[in-house]
């Protein structure tokens, strides 16, 4: 499934909520794990992703696909 056909199949609060929770989990602990620029951008992200709801999760939907592509990248530093 695409990024896009799996954001498309959240359509209701506990669906977003689950990726919530999934999202903020991964960020804390890249957050715990990573230093100086990659520690403030991943706290951003954090606080984007807290602020979702279902009414504006479509209108973030390009910064949330752009976080998930960024901190992979953090997440495959961490591995060097």
């Amino acid at each position: 499934m695409s990024l896009e056909g799996f954001f498309d199949s959240l359509d209701n609060d506990v669906k977003l909520e689950n990726l919530k929770t999934n999202l903020i989990s991964k960020l804390n602990y890249l957050y715990n794990n990573s230093l100086g620029d990659d520690k403030n951008y991943i706290n951003k992200s954090i606080q984007l992703v807290k602020s979702l709801d279902i009414t504006n999760f479509n209108s973030n939907r390009d910064d949330l696909i752009s976080i998930m592509e960024n901190c992979n990248k953090i997440y495959k530093k961490l591995g060097d």
